[in-house]
């Protein structure tokens, strides 16, 4: 076989080779992009469970800042009126902590 013939034969086996080489790479970006995406969905579950959590620890605070409020002066009305920002940091917390995370996600 001369020069020519082996350049023939050879070029398309290094095209393949190469075209093999880049799927491959494909396949691993995709496969990485697919844990990341189940790592952050994991994260944003966590989150969410989270606010859920503490928008509960809201509610019974405010509910028992109504009760407190109908039973009491305007003093003990302040107090449970600050127990109830007081609660409410959590949430603004957790939803802060939800949208780094979302932030965090690679674009789809």
């Amino acid at each position: 076989m001369d020069t020519n013939e082996e350049l023939i034969v050879e070029q398309p086996e290094a095209e393949a080779a190469a075209e093999a080489s880049e799927a491959a790479e494909v396949v691993e970006a995709t496969e990485a992009a697919e844990a990341v995406e189940a790592e952050v969905a994991a994260e944003a579950a966590e989150e969410a469970e989270a606010v859920a959590e503490a928008a509960e620890t809201v509610d019974e605070a405010e509910a028992e800042a109504a009760a407190v409020t109908e039973a009491a002066p305007e003093e003990v009305a302040e107090a449970a009126e600050e127990a109830s920002a007081a609660a409410e940091e959590p949430v603004a917390e957790a939803a802060n902590e939800e949208a780094e995370a979302a932030e965090e996600a690679p674009a789809e």
